[in-house]
């Protein structure tokens, strides 16, 4: 399930919008409450046209990957172009109805999941663990870690392609059956992070109520 952010007020007129994407199968929350997200929503009306640049540009150094989207009535050409440049990738004025909004962000992130799909069946990743410098090396791109996070990747590539589950990464990394399944969750949102800024995000996938894999 992705997650959306609108910025907003999402209990009052953005409310449809809400509606529109949870209906298509979003997570949505209100981006004063999470940044990251896997997208967002400006309703750009009631801020500055510096304030939505201002916004994108915080958004993206958090989640360089993050899908933007921008609703808004009145704008130039300029403000168009600059919004583009910095990344937005959709922009809707009030012509474009809630559901209409949703539809056109969920077939974006059909999209990129066929994209990924048809990378991941091209052909393995080329992995090496790197285990005195702490790093993972994916495709040729060399990925910090912490000690934590790298005996956490070194689990899911060793069982690579095959669900993790809970109980073995608590083990694992703990050594306490105690743990909660928060401890393996915090840790994977870490690690996905950074394997997210570096353009691998996806190669750890979520198996519900089950644990995680790694996907290369």
């Amino acid at each position: 399930m992705y997650s959306i952010g609108v910025c907003g007020n999402i209990r009052g007129e953005d409310y449809s919008y809400v509606t529109a994407l949870e209906n298509i199968g979003f997570s949505v929350v209100a981006t004063e409450d999470q940044l990251d997200t896997d997208a967002i929503v400006i309703r750009a009306d009631e801020l500055s046209f510096g304030s939505v640049c201002e916004y994108i540009i915080k958004t993206k150094k958090i989640n360089p990957f993050v899908c933007v989207s921008v609703v808004i009535n009145q704008m130039n050409i300029e403000q168009r172009l600059a919004l583009l440049q910095l990344g937005t990738h959709f922009l809707f004025d009030r012509n474009h109805v809630p559901e209409e909004v949703a539809l056109i962000i969920s077939n974006a992130f059909k999209l990129e999941k066929g994209k990924q799909k048809y990378e991941n069946y091209k052909g393995a990743h080329q992995v090496k663990l790197e285990e005195d410098g702490l790093s993972v090396e994916i495709d040729g791109v060399s990925i910090m870690l912490t000690q934590i996070e790298y005996k956490y990747f070194e689990l899911l590539y060793k069982k690579r392609n095959t669900v993790v589950v809970y109980q073995e990464i608590r083990e694992t990394l703990w050594k306490d059956k105690e743990k909660t399944e928060f401890y393996a969750n915090n840790i994977t949102f870490l690690l996905r992070n950074k394997l997210r800024r570096a353009g691998f995000g996806h190669l750890i996938e979520t198996i519900r109520s089950k644990g995680y894999r790694l996907r290369c």
